[in-house]
């Protein structure tokens, strides 16, 4: 299997995971997957049932993010990380974006008088 998060950056993750209660990270395989599986949701902007099945069931995906989320889980870990940002790859907004209008289906009428 090939991660889209490096070794690196994963250790850092792991290391922090490791202090947050109610993360379960003594399998770090299972616990990978499932990050990497966020990784995925947050790249692609998937749907959860969408998220691939090697990752796991998407409900048990979801319920697990849904859990950190309230436990503070994700806050934690982003303010710990915060000082050594990955800017491999950098999301641009899509509304800063412009395209032609035809892109939009506007569909150019030509006036004949």
């Amino acid at each position: 299997m090939k991660y889209h998060i490096k070794e690196s950056v994963w250790a850092i993750i792991y290391n922090n995971l490791k202090k947050e209660k109610g993360t379960h990270t003594k399998n770090e395989k299972k616990l990978r997957f499932f990050y990497e599986a966020i990784w995925y949701m947050a790249r692609s902007g998937c749907q959860w049932r969408l998220v691939p099945e090697f990752y796991g069931h998407w409900r048990s995906i979801h319920d697990r993010f849904f859990r950190w989320r309230q436990n503070g889980v994700w806050d934690r870990l982003f303010e710990a990380t915060k000082d050594n940002p990955d800017l491999e790859s950098v999301m641009i907004d899509g509304t800063i974006i412009r395209s032609h209008p035809c892109a939009a289906g506007y569909k150019h009428t030509m006036m004949i008088n």
